[in-house]
């Protein structure tokens, strides 16, 4: 008796099995139909492409405070001798594509870019008013704060106020 207990339960499960088999066969079939579908109407679909990260970066420097808080990062960097003159330079020209182009004509723009290779080969106190009256025909102003990192070592600091203005000379 045990061996036909064991055949039907063997069947058993076999036609359990074989019936999930087909189940399983059905919902494949079912989803790949759909997948084709899918495919087919898809087909013709635009898909938008993404904006390159410099259009982005240049769409963000059209406001005039973005593009100043990036440059005063920037020249933090250099003060710390951490930053190269070709990123400085790569980083300027980026804002000028911003501020510059736009309010220039083709050879204004040409002119400025070129004062601005001058400026950064040059060497000596000039350089900075160079750079001063550069970043002015951007609506920009090179200024010169308090350094917040000091701020502990001198109680009597004044904090962020503003100590001298190099954009009006």
């Amino acid at each position: 008796m045990a061996r036909a207990t064991e055949s039907t339960l063997d069947k058993r499960e076999l036609r359990l099995c074989l019936s999930c088999a087909v189940e399983i066969k059905a919902l494949k079939t079912k989803t790949l139909l759909k997948l084709r579908n899918t495919g087919e109407i898809m087909k013709d679909a635009k898909v938008p492409t993404s904006d390159s990260y410099h259009s982005f970066k240049i769409s963000n420097f059209k406001d005039p405070n973005y593009a100043a808080a990036y440059l005063s990062l920037i020249f933090e960097e250099e003060e710390e001798g951490d930053l190269e003159m070709g990123i400085m330079r790569k980083s300027l020209r980026d804002v000028f594509e911003a501020l510059g182009e736009p309010i220039m004509s083709d050879e204004e723009a040409s002119l400025h870019l070129e004062k601005l290779d001058v400026l950064l080969s040059q060497n000596g106190s000039a350089t900075i008013y160079a750079l001063a009256n550069w970043l002015k025909a951007l609506g920009l102003k090179l200024t010169v704060v308090v350094d917040e990192g000091d701020k502990g070592e001198e109680e009597d600091s004044v904090g962020t106020a503003e100590l001298a203005e190099v954009g009006n000379v």
